[in-house]
C-alpha cells in the first residue's frame, strides 16, 4: 500500500477501538463479524451484480477502510481511492435441494473461519450461490467495525438503485452522504472532562461488576453460540405501544425496565449494570442520521429502583437516565470503565432496541433484484445479547454463548420478561381501577410486588 493509494487517515471512534481491541485480544474468535444472508428470486444477472457492489464501495469510503496500529501509540484507520469489491460466484444447480442447503451451511461457517485481516481493506466480500434459473443466496459478510445496523437500510438501497440503473445500461446516481471522517473529527471536539466527572459520578454507587453466568450447572455443549426467539403477538405489541405512549415512555424504557427488572432478580444486585447500545446518530451534526460508518456505542445502564417505587417511576427514572447517558454517548466504554473502582467489564448482558428507519421488503422488491428471504449472523463478546426489533410485532431475541446458559435456561428467561412486561401492563390496570374506586395514589403499588413467575412456574411451587 502506498501513500498515492490513501484517499484518506483519521482516528477511531470509541465502538471501532473496542472493536479493534476485541479483534486483537482475540484473534481466532469470530465475535462481530456480520453474514447477511439473501435468498434471491428471479433470474439474477451476475455481472451486473458484481459491478453493482463495485459502484456502491467507490461510492461509500468506509467500505474501502482498513486499520493500522502496528507500532502506533494509537490506532488509525485509512481509506483506500479504490479497491477490489472481493465476489465469488458459485453454481450449485446440479445438487439436490437438501445437498444445497447442507453445502451452504457449510460455507457459511468456512466463510466466518476465513473471517478478516483488519490491517487489509475492503473488510467485506460477496458470494452469490446459484441454486436454480430463479433461485440464488447472496452472502454478504461485513466486519461490525466498519458499519452498524443504521445503515444497512441505506447500503442496501444504494444496492437496488445501481444493480437497476445497470441493468438498464444506465450510470447510477447514488445519494451522497456526509463522510464518517466528519464525525471522527466531531468526536475529537467533544469535552472528556465533563463526561469524565459525569461517569465518574454516575457510577460512583457501583461496587462491583454485573455477572450472569451459568457455567458451573450445565452440561458441555458442542455448539458455541445459540439464538432463542421470543415473539409478541399484535394484540401485546399494541398494548405495550399505548401503555408507553400514555405514560409518556418510549418503547425501548418499557421493554428495557422489563429485562432490567429480571436481571436485578437473578442477580441479587440491588443496583444491577446492563450494557445498552445507543444509535449515536442524535448528535448535533447535520447528516449523521444519513451517514454510512460506526455510530453506535455500549454505554452501562443502572438499574436504579427506590423502595416506594411504582411502575410508572421506575420506568421514568430509568428514561431519564438513559437519556442523560445519551449526552455522553461519545465516549469510549474502556474509557468508562478504567474510572471506575472496578476498572474491568461492567456488565455480562447487553440491550439493543432496534428501530432503524427502513422500508419494508415489499418495496424493495419493485426493483429488479427481489429479496424473497433475508437473516443476520453475528456474534458478541458478551455471554447474554439482548436485541428487541420494534417491526409489526415486537420480536425478542436472545443471542447467548452457550458456556455460560443452555436453551432451557434462556428459554426460561425468556418467559420470565414476557411475563415481567404482563406484570407491568396488570399492573398499571390495578392503578387505574385502585384510582377510580378509591382515589389512591399510584405510588402505594410497589414495583417489589411484581414476579416474574410465569403461570405454571407459580402453579409447581405453590402446588
Amino acid at each position: 500500500m502506498s501513500n498515492k493509494e490513501i484517499e484518506n487517515i483519521y482516528p477511531l471512534s470509541p465502538m471501532q477501538f473496542g472493536l479493534l481491541f476485541q479483534a486483537l485480544y482475540a484473534p481466532t474468535s469470530d465475535a462481530y463479524f456480520g453474514q447477511r444472508i439473501f435468498e434471491l428470486e428471479g433470474d439474477v444477472n451476475v455481472d451486473v451484480l458484481q459491478a453493482t457492489w463495485q459502484k456502491v464501495s467507490d461510492h461509500h469510503p468506509i467500505l474501502r477502510t482498513g486499520f493500522i496500529w502496528e507500532g502506533l501509540e494509537t490506532p488509525l484507520q485509512y481509506v483506500l481511492e479504490t479497491t477490489q469489491v472481493p465476489f465469488i460466484m458459485l453454481d450449485w444447480t446440479g445438487l439436490t435441494g437438501d445437498e444445497q442447503q447442507e453445502r451452504f451451511d457449510a460455507y457459511i461457517q468456512e466463510d466466518r473461519q476465513k473471517g478478516f485481516d483488519l490491517s487489509q481493506a475492503p473488510l467485506s466480500r460477496v458470494a452469490l450461490i446459484r441454486c436454480s434459473q430463479d433461485k440464488h443466496y447472496m452472502l454478504w459478510s461485513l466486519h461490525h467495525i466498519l458499519t452498524d445496523g443504521w445503515c444497512l437500510p441505506i447500503l442496501l438501497g444504494d444496492v437496488f438503485k445501481a444493480y437497476t440503473a445497470l441493468q438498464q445500461g444506465i450510470e447510477p446516481q447514488l445519494t451522497p452522504r456526509r463522510p464518517y471522517r466528519d464525525y471522527i473529527a466531531w468526536l475529537q471536539k467533544q469535552d472528556m472532562v465533563q463526561a469524565e466527572t459525569f461517569w465518574k459520578d454516575y457510577l460512583s454507587s457501583v461496587e462491583e461488576p454485573t455477572r450472569l453466568s451459568f457455567k458451573d450447572l450445565i452440561e458441555p455443549n458442542e455448539k458455541d453460540y445459540e439464538i432463542y426467539s421470543l415473539e409478541l403477538s399484535f394484540k401485546e405489541t399494541e398494548h405495550l405501544k399505548r401503555f408507553a405512549q400514555e405514560n409518556g415512555l418510549t418503547l425501548n424504557t418499557v421493554i428495557q425496565g422489563a429485562v432490567g427488572l429480571v436481571l436485578k432478580t437473578y442477580t441479587g444486585q440491588a443496583e444491577p449494570v446492563m450494557g445498552v447500545t445507543v444509535s449515536g446518530r442524535n448528535i448535533d451534526l447535520s447528516g449523521a442520521e444519513e451517514m454510512v460508518g460506526l455510530l453506535i456505542n455500549t454505554l452501562p445502564l443502572k438499574i436504579s429502583s427506590q423502595p416506594k417505587d411504582n411502575i410508572l417511576s421506575f420506568l421514568t427514572r430509568l428514561q431519564d437516565h438513559a437519556q442523560k447517558l445519551n449526552e455522553y454517548a461519545y465516549t469510549p466504554l474502556a474509557q468508562i470503565q478504567s474510572w471506575t473502582n472496578i476498572n474491568r467489564s461492567l456488565f455480562d448482558v447487553t440491550f439493543s432496541f432496534q428501530n432503524y428507519p427502513i422500508e419494508e421488503n415489499g418495496s424493495l422488491n419493485k426493483n429488479n433484484l427481489k429479496i424473497k428471504d433475508a437473516k443476520a449472523l453475528e456474534k458478541t463478546e458478551y455471554p447474554l445479547t439482548i436485541i428487541v426489533g420494534s417491526r409489526g410485532q415486537l420480536h425478542i431475541k436472545l443471542y447467548y454463548q452457550m458456556q455460560h446458559f443452555d436453551e432451557a435456561m434462556i428459554k426460561r428467561m425468556a418467559g420470565h420478561i414476557h411475563q415481567m412486561l404482563q406484570e407491568i401492563l396488570h399492573s398499571q390496570e390495578g392503578e387505574k381501577i385502585k384510582n377510580k374506586e378509591f382515589s389512591s395514589s399510584a405510588s402505594n403499588h410497589s414495583i417489589q410486588t411484581l414476579s416474574f413467575l410465569t403461570s405454571p412456574e407459580k402453579q409447581q411451587l405453590l402446588i
